[in-house]
């Protein structure tokens, strides 16, 4: 399942709003050597671009559901939702319109 920036379920002040909140979980909670600035909302996830490795990305996950109200399923924890702060983004905005 892909997750698109839509008109009809969101709004872009919203994504603009939970990217930032998403870095600011990740310089501050999950890899300390990360640069807010140096965040590109492009890199992926699940690839080294953001210095990840696999237990950082679980503890991503589990402060994401803390954050934002909502557990993921199993069919969620997929590379579209994670392939970019961008499409997390638009995959928590819309996993809150529901």
């Amino acid at each position: 399942m892909t997750y698109h920036l839509t008109p009809s379920d969101l709004v872009a002040t919203n994504v603009e709003n939970v990217i930032e909140q998403l870095k600011q979980l990740l310089v501050s909670q999950v890899n300390k050597n990360l640069k807010l600035e140096e965040i590109d909302t492009d890199a992926s996830i699940l690839d080294d671009e953001l210095g990840l490795d696999s237990i950082m990305v679980v503890e991503f996950i589990v402060l994401l559901e803390k954050n934002f109200g909502f557990t993921f399923a199993e069919d969620d924890l997929s590379m579209d939702a994670f392939a970019s702060l961008q499409t997390l983004a638009a995959f928590i905005v819309h996993k809150n319109s529901l």
